[in-house]
């Protein structure tokens, strides 16, 4: 267990999935569930705009977390 993990009282692990319907509802149940915490960096609308600033903001380097992009209703 890292340090900051000790420190923190939290347990820290790296899961590898592939993005198939199986697997993808098997990592919604566990988020639903609470059982894991995804950290979303930013959320952007799926327009080419949306797209363009997500791509931008991935190749900064500077991204922690998930980038989403979200259908506009």
């Amino acid at each position: 267990m890292d340090k900051l993990e000790e420190e923190r009282n939290v347990h820290v692990e790296f899961v590898f999935t592939r993005p198939d319907g199986k697997n993808m509802n098997n990592t919604k149940e566990l988020v639903e569930a609470q059982k894991v915490k995804p950290i979303v960096a930013e959320i952007d609308p799926l327009t080419v705009d949306g797209v363009r600033k997500a791509h931008l903001f991935n190749q900064s380097g500077r991204t922690r977390g998930k980038i989403v992009l979200t259908r506009e209703n």
